[in-house]
């Protein structure tokens, strides 16, 4: 039976061409991991970076420091999907001008896999977070997320500046969660919003900063608010590892958020590798041995690193995932790097 008309069968990327632009990195990462390619992912990833790929490693921007303005996530148990964020648009933009760019960007990504209802729908969530009661974007504007699994497309995510109160667009049951975790956090500060679409639903998530050192049982009150409390211990042991101590995270290296999903409030705690205090290539060794205690994860991270073009020593941010059906999975955000061999 013949795939899809919007999907590029996997034999015609298994020998890809040299790698020239970021819509090339995307068609090859995807052969390497046994994933079709849409060809409107690679289409909009196209769109918003059509220089060289090289022009990327130094392209500056507020996704990656000193790295190119995309990443890639892995969470142990899913690595059959590829997860990819990038902030699109020129250096020389205003935050407004980026957070446009990438409005429409996510509007290409859903009205290129969803039907026109669904994806209607889907613009008019992600629009009205991103343009409602979040103030005037003054960092970064706006990012774009892609989900890319077994079966072709599976999500499209808008990201946004989130800079003063609780939006009025957010569902009363993760406003106050966030409330709650404002309140009982010392320094949590709003950071950015997120709209993840699939053929399904649409999901809003808060991020928040904490700008003062963090240990995991000030997360109790909006555990408890969440009713994730029971999942806390094992979150805070996948932690440990990357914890000073293996108790408390650096101030301005914790990124706490929140979303609200059928199947309840879900919750991620990320800590930024640059704000640790701890070398590259030992973060990297300890994402190895920890993934390593999830059955097939570490080898499958294994793989995953080297379809992309990284190392190991190439880690934005490691985070676990807190929700209510299992327990906590560690995640990792990693950059490839276009200044190696490709």
């Amino acid at each position: 039976m013949a795939a899809p008309a919007f999907i590029a069968p996997i034999a015609a990327v298994t020998r890809p061409a040299a790698i020239r632009t970021a819509a090339d990195w995307l068609s090859r990462t995807a052969a390497r991991l046994r994933l079709p390619v849409p060809r409107h992912c690679s289409a909009v990833l196209g769109a918003a970076f059509p220089l060289p790929i090289q022009s990327l490693q130094r392209k500056p921007n507020a996704l990656v420091a000193d790295g190119p303005p995309l990443e890639a996530s892995f969470v142990a148990g899913t690595d059959d999907v590829f997860r990819l964020d990038f902030e699109p648009g020129c250096s020389t933009d205003s935050p407004v001008e980026r957070r446009d760019v990438a409005i429409k960007l996510f509007a290409d990504l859903v009205g290129g896999a969803f039907d026109s209802g669904v994806s209607s729908a889907a613009r008019c969530a992600a629009v009205a977070l991103a343009t409602s009661a979040l103030g005037e974007p003054q960092r970064f504007g706006g990012f774009v997320g892609m989900t890319i699994g077994n079966e072709g497309f599976r999500e499209a995510k808008l990201y946004s500046e989130w800079t003063t109160d609780v939006p009025a667009v957010i569902p009363r049951r993760l406003a106050a969660v966030v409330d709650t975790a404002l309140s009982s956090i010392p320094g949590l500060v709003p950071l950015f919003a997120s709209t993840s679409c699939t053929r399904e639903h649409c999901a809003h998530r808060l991020y928040l900063l904490c700008n003062a050192d963090f240990t995991m049982h000030t997360l109790v009150p909006a555990m408890e608010a969440s009713g994730l409390s029971h999942r806390l211990p094992d979150a805070a042991l996948r932690l440990a590892p990357f914890l000073c101590d293996g108790a408390t995270a650096p101030r301005g290296s914790t990124v706490i958020s929140f979303r609200d999903s059928p199947a309840g409030i879900e919750c991620k705690v990320e800590l930024l590798a640059r704000a640790l205090e701890i070398r590259a290539d030992v973060l990297g060794n300890r994402v190895v041995q920890s993934m390593e205690t999830h059955e097939r994860a570490g080898r499958a991270y294994g793989r995953w690193v080297a379809a992309i073009g990284a190392t190991t020593s190439d880690v934005n941010v490691i985070g676990v995932r807190i929700e209510h059906a299992q327990t906590a999975h560690l995640g990792v955000y990693v950059s490839p790097r276009f200044d190696r061999p490709q």
